[in-house]
């Protein structure tokens, strides 16, 4: 998009269009009291940045986001060697907006040196397998394959990396706000060192990291385990009411987050997403129980803020379906 911007200066309708919608920003910050409060203090923002409760609290979240979208029971063992496949193994895969340098071990643990904090450095043997980009040099498969027969268990994460516009990985990245995917598959040649390792028979556990989706192949389904971690209205008082019971209908305990989706009114002129999140509840269940999840939303959450020559208007998409989807664990 912004290259198209860029080659398109001199073109009328776009100038206008640019001015359009720079103009659009301030007047909503006026019209919701964004300029209301004073400018935050600088020393005390110094302050409290990368402050030990913060780290503690961003740590929780992350633990806290990752989904197990596969398990046969395998992560309940500890193997006594592992085998770390994977080209960004010793990166931190933070995001673009993550002030770091993602190959600076000061912002934290890559996986690699996770790995070895809980078992031990003789025991993890980390080969890259294939490049972060290249699809040409297929060599370092063979000896990842061979690192993972020899410990009897494989651990891979594939990723799409996103780093900050000033790290020297930049040109490396594959994953942000200025990428459009012409597919869902994973850069370079993830895939077929992915493809490599089920063939042996070795056990794998295989984590997807990245601020995009993925798609799951019958091939990549053959691992053991897969784990991701990840980027106005008519106001009425009151509140809309949902209740939704969750199960855990499997053998041990276990997390699920009940999501609940509100499907807007479309018939009012202004273009909504389909349907749209806005709450979501994590819930912690013994194997068994069932839990009854409440949430209370005012009226005022499902309406938005729109733009018209006449100034801030309310838009109403109170009419709209609120869905919250049966879950199971």
């Amino acid at each position: 998009m912004f290259p198209l911007l860029i080659s398109s200066v001199d073109n009328e309708n776009v100038a206008k269009l640019i001015d359009e919608a720079v103009f659009n920003l301030p007047t909503l910050k006026f019209a919701t009291g964004a300029f209301d409060n004073a400018l935050p203090d600088e020393a005390n923002v110094n302050k409290a940045l990368r402050a030990s409760s913060h780290l503690n609290l961003a740590r929780q979240a992350a633990r806290e986001s990752v989904v197990l979208l596969q398990n046969d029971s395998i992560l309940s063992k500890t193997p006594k060697k592992v085998a770390l496949l994977d080209p960004f193994g010793e990166l931190l895969n933070f995001g673009s907006y993550g002030a770091i340098n993602v190959s600076n071990p000061k912002w934290g643990d890559s996986l690699h040196t996770s790995l070895k904090s809980v078992l031990d450095k003789e025991s993890v043997q980390f080969a890259p397998g294939v490049d972060r980009l290249d699809i040409t040099d297929e060599s370092g498969i063979y000896k990842a394959v061979a690192a993972a027969k020899d410990a009897g268990f494989a651990v891979l994460m594939l990723v799409s990396l996103s780093t900050p516009m000033e790290d020297p990985l930049f040109k490396k990245r594959t994953d942000d706000e200025f990428f459009a995917h012409a597919d869902l598959g994973f850069p370079g040649l993830q895939q077929k060192l992915l493809d490599a390792v089920p063939d042996m028979g070795v056990p794998t556990v295989l984590i997807l990291t990245g601020g995009q989706p993925f798609v799951l192949t019958n091939p990549t389904l053959r691992s053991n385990a897969i784990l991701q971690s990840l980027l106005g209205s008519e106001y009425r008082k009151g509140n809309v009411i949902i209740n939704v019971k969750v199960r855990n209908t499997g053998d041990v305990v276990g997390k699920e987050i009940v999501q609940m989706y509100h499907r807007p009114n479309t018939t009012i002129g202004i273009e909504f997403p389909v349907r749209r999140h806005v709450r979501f509840e994590k819930v912690e269940l013994e194997a068994g129980e069932s839990k009854d999840v409440t949430f209370s939303i005012p009226h005022k959450d499902f309406g938005v803020m729109s733009m018209r020559s006449s100034g801030l208007r309310k838009a109403s998409t109170t009419s709209g379906l609120v869905r919250v989807p049966g879950l199971k664990i």
